[in-house]
Protein backbone atom coordinates (compact mmCIF):
# COMPACT_ATOMS: atom_id res chain seq x y z
CA UNK A 1 0.00 0.00 0.00
CA UNK A 2 2.80 2.44 0.97
CA UNK A 3 4.78 1.73 -2.21
CA UNK A 4 1.69 2.17 -4.40
CA UNK A 5 0.99 5.50 -2.73
CA UNK A 6 4.64 6.51 -3.11
CA UNK A 7 4.55 5.83 -6.86
CA UNK A 8 1.26 7.67 -7.34
CA UNK A 9 2.59 10.71 -5.44
CA UNK A 10 6.07 10.59 -7.02
CA UNK A 11 4.88 11.05 -10.61
CA UNK A 12 2.92 14.32 -10.17
CA UNK A 13 5.58 15.58 -7.73
CA UNK A 14 8.30 15.11 -10.33
CA UNK A 15 6.06 16.57 -13.04
CA UNK A 16 5.73 19.76 -11.00
CA UNK A 17 9.48 20.43 -10.81
CA UNK A 18 10.83 18.71 -13.93
CA UNK A 19 11.00 20.32 -17.36
CA UNK A 20 11.64 17.02 -19.12
CA UNK A 21 8.64 16.28 -21.37
CA UNK A 22 8.64 12.60 -20.39
CA UNK A 23 7.90 13.53 -16.76
CA UNK A 24 4.96 15.76 -17.69
CA UNK A 25 1.67 15.20 -15.88
CA UNK A 26 0.11 14.57 -19.33
CA UNK A 27 2.07 11.30 -19.42
CA UNK A 28 0.91 10.27 -15.93
CA UNK A 29 -0.95 7.12 -16.90
CA UNK A 30 1.74 5.99 -19.29
CA UNK A 31 4.44 6.52 -16.67
CA UNK A 32 2.32 4.75 -14.08
CA UNK A 33 2.04 1.72 -16.35
CA UNK A 34 5.77 1.75 -17.11
CA UNK A 35 6.59 1.74 -13.37
CA UNK A 36 3.74 -0.54 -12.27
CA UNK A 37 6.20 -3.28 -11.38
CA UNK A 38 7.78 -1.12 -8.64
CA UNK A 39 5.35 -1.92 -5.75
CA UNK A 40 5.47 -5.66 -6.48
CA UNK A 41 9.29 -5.65 -6.72
CA UNK A 42 9.58 -3.86 -3.37
CA UNK A 43 7.17 -6.28 -1.66
CA UNK A 44 9.16 -9.20 -3.10
CA UNK A 45 12.46 -7.73 -1.85
CA UNK A 46 11.02 -7.12 1.63
CA UNK A 47 9.66 -10.68 1.76
CA UNK A 48 13.01 -12.16 0.70
CA UNK A 49 14.72 -10.08 3.39
CA UNK A 50 12.42 -11.59 6.03
CA UNK A 51 10.84 -8.35 7.22
CA UNK A 52 7.33 -9.78 6.94
CA UNK A 53 8.02 -12.51 9.48
CA UNK A 54 5.88 -12.36 12.61
CA UNK A 55 7.61 -10.81 15.61
CA UNK A 56 4.76 -10.89 18.09
CA UNK A 57 6.01 -10.17 21.57
CA UNK A 58 9.39 -8.90 20.36
CA UNK A 59 10.33 -5.78 22.30
CA UNK A 60 13.53 -4.84 20.45
CA UNK A 61 11.89 -3.93 17.15
CA UNK A 62 12.14 -0.27 16.14
CA UNK A 63 11.79 1.66 12.91
CA UNK A 64 15.35 2.95 13.21
CA UNK A 65 16.75 -0.59 13.20
CA UNK A 66 14.46 -1.58 10.32
CA UNK A 67 15.33 1.49 8.23
CA UNK A 68 18.39 -0.17 6.68
CA UNK A 69 16.36 -3.19 5.57
CA UNK A 70 13.58 -0.98 4.19
CA UNK A 71 16.05 1.18 2.26
CA UNK A 72 17.76 -1.92 0.84
CA UNK A 73 14.45 -3.53 -0.18
CA UNK A 74 13.16 -0.37 -1.86
CA UNK A 75 16.46 0.11 -3.70
CA UNK A 76 16.37 -3.50 -4.92
CA UNK A 77 12.78 -2.95 -6.06
CA UNK A 78 13.92 0.11 -7.99
CA UNK A 79 16.72 -1.80 -9.75
CA UNK A 80 14.40 -4.72 -10.58
CA UNK A 81 11.78 -2.35 -12.01
CA UNK A 82 14.33 -0.59 -14.21
CA UNK A 83 15.89 -3.86 -15.39
CA UNK A 84 12.67 -5.75 -16.13
CA UNK A 85 10.90 -2.66 -17.48
CA UNK A 86 13.75 -1.91 -19.87
CA UNK A 87 13.77 -5.52 -21.07
CA UNK A 88 10.00 -5.51 -21.67
CA UNK A 89 10.30 -2.19 -23.48
CA UNK A 90 12.90 -3.66 -25.82
CA UNK A 91 11.09 -6.97 -26.43
CA UNK A 92 7.40 -6.19 -26.07
CA UNK A 93 7.25 -2.46 -26.76
CA UNK A 94 5.87 -1.53 -23.35
CA UNK A 95 6.48 1.83 -21.75
CA UNK A 96 10.06 2.45 -20.66
CA UNK A 97 10.65 3.22 -16.96
CA UNK A 98 12.48 6.48 -16.24
CA UNK A 99 15.27 6.47 -13.64
CA UNK A 100 14.33 9.90 -12.23
CA UNK A 101 10.78 8.73 -11.56
CA UNK A 102 12.06 5.63 -9.80
CA UNK A 103 14.45 7.62 -7.61
CA UNK A 104 11.67 9.93 -6.39
CA UNK A 105 9.48 6.88 -5.79
CA UNK A 106 12.28 5.26 -3.74
CA UNK A 107 12.61 8.29 -1.45
CA UNK A 108 8.86 8.58 -0.91
CA UNK A 109 8.47 4.82 -0.44
CA UNK A 110 11.08 4.79 2.35
CA UNK A 111 9.27 7.66 4.07
CA UNK A 112 5.78 6.18 3.65
CA UNK A 113 6.81 2.67 4.71
CA UNK A 114 8.63 4.02 7.76
CA UNK A 115 5.75 6.24 8.85
CA UNK A 116 3.26 3.46 8.16
CA UNK A 117 5.17 0.99 10.31
CA UNK A 118 5.47 3.50 13.15
CA UNK A 119 1.71 4.12 13.07
CA UNK A 120 0.96 0.39 12.85
CA UNK A 121 3.30 -0.43 15.74
CA UNK A 122 1.86 2.37 17.88
CA UNK A 123 -1.67 1.13 17.13
CA UNK A 124 -0.77 -2.44 18.07
CA UNK A 125 0.81 -1.27 21.33
CA UNK A 126 -2.32 0.70 22.11
CA UNK A 127 -4.68 -2.17 21.35
CA UNK A 128 -2.59 -5.03 22.73
CA UNK A 129 -0.33 -5.58 25.74
CA UNK A 130 2.86 -7.66 25.70
CA UNK A 131 3.12 -9.59 28.96
CA UNK A 132 6.74 -10.04 30.01
CA UNK A 133 8.31 -12.45 32.48
CA UNK A 134 11.90 -11.80 33.58
CA UNK A 135 14.35 -14.53 34.53
CA UNK A 136 16.85 -13.31 37.12
CA UNK A 137 17.14 -11.09 40.16
CA UNK A 138 19.17 -8.23 41.54
CA UNK A 139 20.37 -5.03 39.89
CA UNK A 140 20.27 -6.38 36.33
CA UNK A 141 16.60 -7.31 36.71
CA UNK A 142 15.91 -3.84 38.12
CA UNK A 143 17.63 -2.31 35.10
CA UNK A 144 15.59 -4.39 32.66
CA UNK A 145 12.45 -3.29 34.49
CA UNK A 146 13.50 0.36 34.11
CA UNK A 147 14.10 -0.07 30.38
CA UNK A 148 10.72 -1.74 29.90
CA UNK A 149 9.11 1.22 31.64
CA UNK A 150 10.08 3.32 28.59
CA UNK A 151 7.91 1.21 26.28
CA UNK A 152 4.20 1.38 25.53
CA UNK A 153 2.07 -1.71 25.72
CA UNK A 154 4.32 -3.68 28.10
CA UNK A 155 3.17 -5.35 31.30
CA UNK A 156 5.71 -7.04 33.58
CA UNK A 157 4.00 -10.00 35.22
CA UNK A 158 6.93 -10.81 37.53
CA UNK A 159 10.25 -12.61 37.66
CA UNK A 160 11.66 -16.06 38.37
CA UNK A 161 15.12 -17.04 39.59
CA UNK A 162 17.59 -19.77 38.66
CA UNK A 163 18.19 -22.82 40.81
CA UNK A 164 18.52 -20.85 44.03
CA UNK A 165 15.69 -20.41 46.51
CA UNK A 166 13.12 -17.89 45.23
CA UNK A 167 13.20 -14.47 46.86
CA UNK A 168 10.15 -12.84 48.36
CA UNK A 169 8.89 -11.36 45.10
CA UNK A 170 9.76 -14.25 42.76
CA UNK A 171 7.04 -16.32 41.12
CA UNK A 172 9.23 -19.43 41.14
CA UNK A 173 12.31 -20.83 39.40
CA UNK A 174 13.25 -21.56 35.80
CA UNK A 175 11.71 -25.02 36.22
CA UNK A 176 8.33 -23.33 36.60
CA UNK A 177 8.61 -21.29 33.38
CA UNK A 178 6.47 -23.51 31.09
CA UNK A 179 3.56 -23.62 33.51
CA UNK A 180 3.88 -19.93 34.45
CA UNK A 181 3.94 -18.81 30.81
CA UNK A 182 0.76 -20.76 30.15
CA UNK A 183 -1.05 -19.66 33.30
CA UNK A 184 -0.08 -15.98 33.03
CA UNK A 185 -0.43 -15.72 29.23
CA UNK A 186 3.19 -14.58 28.81
CA UNK A 187 4.31 -13.46 25.33
CA UNK A 188 7.92 -12.51 26.14
CA UNK A 189 10.58 -14.01 28.39
CA UNK A 190 13.74 -12.00 29.07
CA UNK A 191 16.62 -13.95 30.57
CA UNK A 192 18.61 -11.52 32.66
CA UNK A 193 21.36 -13.42 34.46
CA UNK A 194 24.25 -13.78 31.98
CA UNK A 195 26.54 -15.47 34.53
CA UNK A 196 24.21 -18.43 35.04
CA UNK A 197 24.13 -21.30 32.56
CA UNK A 198 22.73 -24.79 32.75
CA UNK A 199 22.03 -27.49 30.17
CA UNK A 200 18.68 -28.01 31.90
CA UNK A 201 17.83 -24.36 31.31
CA UNK A 202 18.59 -24.73 27.59
CA UNK A 203 16.07 -27.56 27.36
CA UNK A 204 13.39 -25.48 29.09
CA UNK A 205 13.99 -22.50 26.79
CA UNK A 206 13.82 -24.78 23.74
CA UNK A 207 10.49 -26.04 25.01
CA UNK A 208 9.20 -22.45 25.19
CA UNK A 209 10.50 -21.32 21.78
CA UNK A 210 7.34 -22.12 19.86
CA UNK A 211 5.03 -20.41 22.35
CA UNK A 212 6.80 -17.23 23.51
CA UNK A 213 9.50 -14.90 22.27
CA UNK A 214 12.73 -15.36 24.24
CA UNK A 215 15.47 -12.76 24.61
CA UNK A 216 18.78 -13.21 26.44
CA UNK A 217 21.00 -10.58 28.00
CA UNK A 218 24.42 -11.74 26.71
CA UNK A 219 27.30 -12.42 29.07
CA UNK A 220 29.64 -9.43 29.25
CA UNK A 221 26.70 -7.26 28.18
CA UNK A 222 28.71 -4.28 29.44
CA UNK A 223 30.80 -4.54 26.25
CA UNK A 224 27.97 -5.10 23.76
CA UNK A 225 26.78 -1.98 21.98
CA UNK A 226 24.84 -0.70 18.98
CA UNK A 227 27.85 -1.51 16.77
CA UNK A 228 28.26 -5.12 17.99
CA UNK A 229 27.73 -7.71 15.26
CA UNK A 230 26.60 -11.34 15.36
CA UNK A 231 28.93 -13.55 13.31
CA UNK A 232 28.92 -17.28 12.58
CA UNK A 233 31.70 -19.81 13.10
CA UNK A 234 30.58 -23.17 11.76
CA UNK A 235 27.15 -22.80 13.34
CA UNK A 236 28.58 -21.31 16.54
CA UNK A 237 27.29 -17.74 17.02
CA UNK A 238 29.93 -15.14 17.85
CA UNK A 239 28.99 -11.73 19.19
CA UNK A 240 31.78 -9.46 17.99
CA UNK A 241 32.48 -6.49 20.28
CA UNK A 242 32.97 -3.23 18.40
CA UNK A 243 36.51 -1.87 18.43
CA UNK A 244 36.91 1.66 19.88
CA UNK A 245 37.52 3.84 16.86
CA UNK A 246 36.66 7.52 17.26
CA UNK A 247 38.78 8.97 14.47
CA UNK A 248 39.47 12.59 13.64
CA UNK A 249 36.90 12.38 10.84
CA UNK A 250 34.34 10.99 13.30
CA UNK A 251 34.96 13.90 15.65
CA UNK A 252 34.67 16.39 12.77
CA UNK A 253 31.38 14.81 11.67
CA UNK A 254 29.99 14.85 15.22
CA UNK A 255 31.02 18.45 15.84
CA UNK A 256 29.72 19.65 12.45
CA UNK A 257 26.36 18.03 13.11
CA UNK A 258 26.25 19.58 16.59
CA UNK A 259 26.87 23.08 15.24
CA UNK A 260 24.31 22.88 12.44
CA UNK A 261 21.62 21.08 14.48
CA UNK A 262 21.99 23.26 17.60
CA UNK A 263 21.86 26.45 15.52
CA UNK A 264 18.68 25.30 13.77
CA UNK A 265 17.18 24.17 17.09
CA UNK A 266 17.92 27.53 18.70
CA UNK A 267 16.14 29.30 15.84
CA UNK A 268 13.12 26.98 16.08
CA UNK A 269 12.88 27.01 19.89
CA UNK A 270 13.77 30.71 20.38
CA UNK A 271 10.12 31.77 20.92
CA UNK A 272 9.53 28.94 23.41
CA UNK A 273 12.76 29.77 25.28
CA UNK A 274 11.88 33.47 25.44
CA UNK A 275 8.37 32.72 26.71
CA UNK A 276 9.72 30.26 29.27
CA UNK A 277 12.20 32.82 30.58
CA UNK A 278 9.44 35.42 30.95
CA UNK A 279 7.16 32.99 32.79
CA UNK A 280 9.96 32.00 35.20
CA UNK A 281 10.75 35.64 36.03
CA UNK A 282 7.09 36.54 36.62
CA UNK A 283 6.19 33.45 38.69
CA UNK A 284 9.18 33.40 41.08
CA UNK A 285 11.99 35.67 42.19
CA UNK A 286 15.43 35.19 40.71
CA UNK A 287 17.10 34.91 37.34
CA UNK A 288 15.57 32.82 34.55
CA UNK A 289 18.80 30.97 33.88
CA UNK A 290 20.84 28.90 36.30
CA UNK A 291 24.59 28.49 35.82
CA UNK A 292 26.65 25.69 37.30
CA UNK A 293 30.17 24.35 36.87
CA UNK A 294 30.38 20.99 35.13
CA UNK A 295 33.23 18.82 33.83
CA UNK A 296 33.50 18.41 30.06
CA UNK A 297 35.87 17.24 27.36
CA UNK A 298 39.30 16.33 28.69
CA UNK A 299 38.22 16.96 32.29
CA UNK A 300 38.00 20.73 31.69
CA UNK A 301 35.44 22.81 33.57
CA UNK A 302 32.69 24.74 31.83
CA UNK A 303 29.49 26.54 32.86
CA UNK A 304 26.29 24.73 32.01
CA UNK A 305 23.08 26.67 31.38
CA UNK A 306 19.59 25.61 32.44
CA UNK A 307 16.26 27.24 33.10
CA UNK A 308 15.79 27.75 36.82
CA UNK A 309 13.19 25.35 38.23
CA UNK A 310 13.62 26.00 41.97
CA UNK A 311 13.43 28.92 44.34
CA UNK A 312 16.74 30.54 45.19
CA UNK A 313 17.65 30.49 48.87
CA UNK A 314 21.27 31.60 48.91
CA UNK A 315 24.15 32.84 46.81
CA UNK A 316 25.96 29.52 47.13
CA UNK A 317 26.22 28.17 43.55
CA UNK A 318 25.75 24.61 44.83
CA UNK A 319 22.73 25.45 46.95
CA UNK A 320 21.13 27.66 44.32
CA UNK A 321 18.06 26.52 42.44
CA UNK A 322 18.61 24.23 39.50
CA UNK A 323 17.02 21.35 37.73
CA UNK A 324 20.32 19.55 37.95
CA UNK A 325 21.50 20.35 41.49
CA UNK A 326 23.57 17.68 43.22
CA UNK A 327 24.14 16.80 46.85
CA UNK A 328 27.79 17.54 47.62
CA UNK A 329 27.86 15.25 50.63
CA UNK A 330 26.64 12.23 48.65
CA UNK A 331 29.47 11.03 46.35
CA UNK A 332 28.27 8.76 43.58
CA UNK A 333 30.84 6.11 44.47
CA UNK A 334 29.50 5.81 48.04
CA UNK A 335 26.73 3.42 46.95
CA UNK A 336 27.29 2.34 43.32
CA UNK A 337 24.20 0.12 43.21
CA UNK A 338 21.74 2.72 44.56
CA UNK A 339 19.55 4.78 42.18
CA UNK A 340 21.02 8.15 41.29
CA UNK A 341 17.94 10.05 42.45
CA UNK A 342 18.48 8.64 45.97
CA UNK A 343 22.19 9.51 46.04
CA UNK A 344 21.51 12.99 44.76
CA UNK A 345 18.78 13.46 47.37
CA UNK A 346 16.25 14.51 44.75
CA UNK A 347 13.44 13.96 47.25
CA UNK A 348 14.77 16.84 49.38
CA UNK A 349 14.28 19.30 46.51
CA UNK A 350 10.53 18.86 46.19
CA UNK A 351 9.63 21.76 48.48
CA UNK A 352 11.76 24.18 46.45
CA UNK A 353 10.53 23.22 42.98
CA UNK A 354 8.30 25.91 41.49
CA UNK A 355 5.06 25.14 39.67
CA UNK A 356 6.62 26.06 36.34
CA UNK A 357 9.79 24.20 37.32
CA UNK A 358 7.91 20.96 37.85
CA UNK A 359 6.59 21.08 34.28
CA UNK A 360 10.00 22.01 32.91
CA UNK A 361 11.67 19.14 34.71
CA UNK A 362 9.15 16.52 33.63
CA UNK A 363 9.34 17.63 30.01
CA UNK A 364 13.11 18.34 30.26
CA UNK A 365 12.52 21.73 28.64
CA UNK A 366 14.73 23.15 31.39
CA UNK A 367 17.68 21.86 29.37
CA UNK A 368 16.95 23.89 26.22
CA UNK A 369 19.53 26.59 27.09
CA UNK A 370 22.19 23.90 26.81
CA UNK A 371 21.86 24.32 23.05
CA UNK A 372 23.98 27.43 23.63
CA UNK A 373 26.58 25.22 25.35
CA UNK A 374 26.56 22.96 22.30
CA UNK A 375 27.03 25.86 19.91
CA UNK A 376 29.92 27.17 22.04
CA UNK A 377 31.63 23.78 22.00
CA UNK A 378 31.23 22.96 25.70
CA UNK A 379 28.73 20.17 25.05
CA UNK A 380 27.36 17.91 22.33
CA UNK A 381 23.77 17.06 21.48
CA UNK A 382 24.51 13.45 22.45
CA UNK A 383 27.11 12.32 24.98
CA UNK A 384 27.76 11.29 28.59
CA UNK A 385 25.94 13.08 31.40
CA UNK A 386 27.81 16.29 32.40
CA UNK A 387 29.11 15.69 35.93
CA UNK A 388 29.66 18.35 38.58
CA UNK A 389 33.28 18.48 39.85
CA UNK A 390 32.79 16.42 43.02
CA UNK A 391 31.37 13.53 40.97
CA UNK A 392 34.47 13.40 38.77
CA UNK A 393 37.32 13.39 41.28
CA UNK A 394 37.50 9.63 41.82
CA UNK A 395 37.02 8.52 38.21
CA UNK A 396 39.95 6.67 36.66
CA UNK A 397 40.69 3.77 34.33
CA UNK A 398 37.88 2.79 31.97
CA UNK A 399 35.34 4.93 33.86
CA UNK A 400 37.36 8.05 32.95
CA UNK A 401 36.85 7.37 29.23
CA UNK A 402 33.70 9.52 29.48
CA UNK A 403 35.96 12.58 29.28
CA UNK A 404 37.16 11.58 25.79
CA UNK A 405 34.06 13.22 24.28
CA UNK A 406 31.92 16.25 25.08
CA UNK A 407 29.04 15.66 27.52
CA UNK A 408 25.60 15.67 25.95
CA UNK A 409 22.19 17.24 26.41
CA UNK A 410 20.87 13.74 25.95
CA UNK A 411 22.65 10.41 25.84
CA UNK A 412 22.52 6.70 26.37
CA UNK A 413 22.09 7.39 30.10
CA UNK A 414 18.98 9.49 29.53
CA UNK A 415 17.11 7.13 27.21
CA UNK A 416 17.98 4.20 29.51
CA UNK A 417 16.48 5.58 32.72
CA UNK A 418 18.43 8.71 33.73
CA UNK A 419 18.19 9.21 37.51
CA UNK A 420 16.54 5.82 37.96
CA UNK A 421 19.88 4.20 37.05
CA UNK A 422 22.61 3.35 39.52
CA UNK A 423 26.13 4.83 39.51
CA UNK A 424 27.45 1.53 38.22
CA UNK A 425 24.94 1.57 35.37
CA UNK A 426 25.85 5.16 34.51
CA UNK A 427 29.59 4.47 34.32
CA UNK A 428 29.00 1.35 32.23
CA UNK A 429 26.72 3.18 29.77
CA UNK A 430 29.15 6.11 29.45
CA UNK A 431 32.07 3.78 28.70
CA UNK A 432 29.97 1.78 26.25
CA UNK A 433 28.92 4.94 24.41
CA UNK A 434 32.44 6.34 24.09
CA UNK A 435 34.11 3.06 23.14
CA UNK A 436 31.46 2.16 20.56
CA UNK A 437 30.45 5.56 19.19
CA UNK A 438 28.81 5.82 15.79
CA UNK A 439 26.94 8.63 14.08
CA UNK A 440 23.92 6.36 13.54
CA UNK A 441 23.86 5.52 17.24
CA UNK A 442 23.70 9.25 18.01
CA UNK A 443 20.73 9.59 15.67
CA UNK A 444 18.99 6.64 17.30
CA UNK A 445 19.49 8.12 20.78
CA UNK A 446 18.12 11.46 19.59
CA UNK A 447 15.05 9.75 18.13
CA UNK A 448 14.51 7.81 21.38
CA UNK A 449 14.80 10.95 23.55
CA UNK A 450 11.30 12.43 22.89
CA UNK A 451 9.74 9.14 24.00
CA UNK A 452 11.71 9.31 27.23
CA UNK A 453 10.66 12.92 27.74
CA UNK A 454 6.99 12.11 27.26
CA UNK A 455 7.20 9.32 29.83
CA UNK A 456 9.08 11.50 32.33
CA UNK A 457 11.34 8.54 33.16
CA UNK A 458 14.15 9.55 35.53
CA UNK A 459 12.97 13.17 35.76
CA UNK A 460 12.81 14.53 39.32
Amino acid sequence: MSTCLALVVALPFLATYSRVPTNSIHHFWGNLGANALFPFAVVLAIAIGGSYRTNQGQLGASMFKELKDVLFAVSVGCVLTLAVGTYLHATAGTGRPVAAQEVVAVVLAVVFISVGRVILRASLHTLTVTRVLIVGSGSLTDRITTYLGLRHGVEIVGHVVGEEDPDAGALGTVDDLPSLCEELNVQQVIVGFPSCHSEKFVGIYRQLQGDVHIAFVPRYFELVSFRARLADLGGLPLLEVAKPDLSGMDRLLKRSFDVVASLLALIVFAPIMALTAIVIRFTSSGKALFRQTRIGLGGEEFTVLKFRTMTEISNDPVDAATAGSEAVDAPLESAPSHPLHALRLKHTEVQRITGVGKTLRKSRLDELPQLINVLKGDMSLVGPRPFVPHESTDLDGWAASRFAVRPGITGLWQVSGSNDLSTEDLHQLDHLYVSSWSFWWDLKIMLDTPKTMLHGIGAY
